[in-house]
């Protein structure tokens, strides 16, 4: 997708989005929605902002309320307080779906965005419907890519977007092919963030939490070619079904970690599918 083709996308959602707020330490947790009918919230993932989903948000938005937050410490929100970990933003987060919700809503996380939807259904019984695991780490499944490279220190904004371009390649995209759509997208949420879950992704905290779940349903999408877990969709999905018998699995040809971006069309067809399932 040509850069200007996403950056127009992200500026007219912007531009389009009814903001509702909650709080969020000394400031605000930002919502944007989208659209009309049944709630569906859309968890970014580390790094990002709700832009992870801007490839999606129109063509989501004409079947359910679309709602994306930023996460504390991540994007437009404020800053997660001490100790600010992963707990700190799920309590946070679930306590702006109390405020904004009555009913159980349904939730697709992406990455990171997953472990937070996962600590909110496992900490506040009642809250979650159905949850939608999109590329979900944490699972204890093995990951052989190369290091993630390190950027902050490069002054030099050329070499450092250099950096965010391999880091791109190697944790986000399955196209080794130039995509400035995704790198300048990319670049600026990861420069933003005040959180980095990189740690927790290689834990099993998702994994440990999945048999205590409250949930209608859990399920899960991830990319053919999904970083995290080195494309072995099979290990997965034997993985997910030993704890939650009920899961399926959608796999997503052709797509990497950042599977609703580059496999955006059949990444959304799969949504809608689990969700009428």
């Amino acid at each position: 997708m040509p850069a200007a083709d996403l950056q127009a996308a992200v500026d007219s959602l912007r531009e389009s989005a009814r903001i509702d707020y909650t709080p969020c330490g000394d400031g605000q947790m930002v919502w944007r929605r989208w659209g009309q009918g049944k709630p569906l919230a859309l968890f970014h993932g580390g790094g990002g902002s709700w832009e992870h989903w801007a490839a999606n948000i129109e063509s989501l938005s004409q079947h359910r309320e679309i709602w994306c937050p930023d996460f504390p410490s991540f994007g437009d929100s404020g800053d997660v307080p001490a100790p600010g970990q992963v707990d700190e933003i799920a309590q946070i987060t679930a306590d702006g779906l109390d405020q904004l919700f009555s009913e159980r809503i349904d939730i697709a996380g992406f990455s990171f965005g997953a472990m937070v939807g996962t600590l909110i259904a496992h900490h506040r019984p009642g809250r979650v419907g159905h949850l939608i695991l999109v590329g979900a780490a944490s699972l204890g499944v093995p990951r052989n890519h190369p290091p993630l490279q390190v950027w902050r220190k490069a002054a030099d904004p050329v070499q450092r977007m250099a950096l965010h371009r391999t880091n791109l390649h190697i944790l986000m995209l399955a196209t080794r092919e130039p995509d400035e759509a995704a790198l300048a997208l990319h670049s600026r949420n990861v420069e933003r963030a005040r959180y980095n879950g990189r740690r927790l992704a290689f834990s099993t905290r998702l994994l440990d939490l999945l048999d205590s779940l409250d949930v209608r349903r859990l399920d899960a999408i991830y990319g053919e070619f999904d970083a995290t877990c080195d494309g072995n969709l099979a290990l997965v999905e034997s993985v997910l079904r030993e704890r939650r018998p009920e899961a399926r699995l959608i796999g997503i040809p052709g797509a990497g970690h950042w599977v609703q971006y580059e496999g955006a069309a059949a990444c959304e067809a799969a949504i809608l599918e689990l969700l009428a399932g």
